[in-house]
């Protein structure tokens, strides 16, 4: 009997070692796949410091959305290449696109955006995109931060 335990007891070795082969996730039942839940454009919240930072996030906490309107006016895109920023916006009226370009902060502990420099122009609300030149005697890393303001009232529109 003993011959006949070791044997039984190499085929079940065996057996567990054959199928410790397998991928686990080949043996396992699929699950159905699930579509990923999407938010809408109101759930968030923006908070900021200081005075600028107050107005803009005032503006956007502020714009309710609940009749699943989305706004006309938004910037799309912000492309760098050479020396060239490239923007993408949509604009209902006419506007000012602000660019502001601030010093990376990096990975302090309480960073602070120092802001370099800015540039101001007037966008048509026919066209899409504006190019400009990168102002000179930027740092190698920077931030850019790009807004729509209505003209004259310099109103946040986007």
């Amino acid at each position: 009997m003993k011959p006949n335990c070791k044997r039984l007891l190499s085929f079940a070795l065996c057996l567990v070692m054959l199928v410790g082969l397998f991928p686990a996730d080949a043996l396992a039942e699929s699950a159905p796949a699930q579509e990923p839940e999407l938010r809408g454009m109101t759930d968030y919240a923006v908070t900021a410091d200081g005075t600028l930072g107050q107005v803009f996030a005032n503006s956007l906490n502020a714009s309710d959305g609940a009749d699943g309107d989305v706004s006309p006016n938004h910037v799309s895109t912000v492309d760098v290449e050479n020396d060239t920023v490239t923007v993408g916006y949509s604009a209902a009226e006419a506007a000012e696109l602000v660019l502001a370009f601030y010093a990376d902060p990096g990975e302090e502990e309480d960073p602070v955006l120092q802001l370099l420099s800015t540039a101001v122009e007037e966008v048509d609300p026919e066209q899409t995109k504006l190019s400009l030149a990168l102002p000179e005697g930027l740092p190698e890393y920077y931030l850019i931060g790009a807004y729509l303001l209505r003209s004259g009232s310099h109103e946040p529109l986007c």
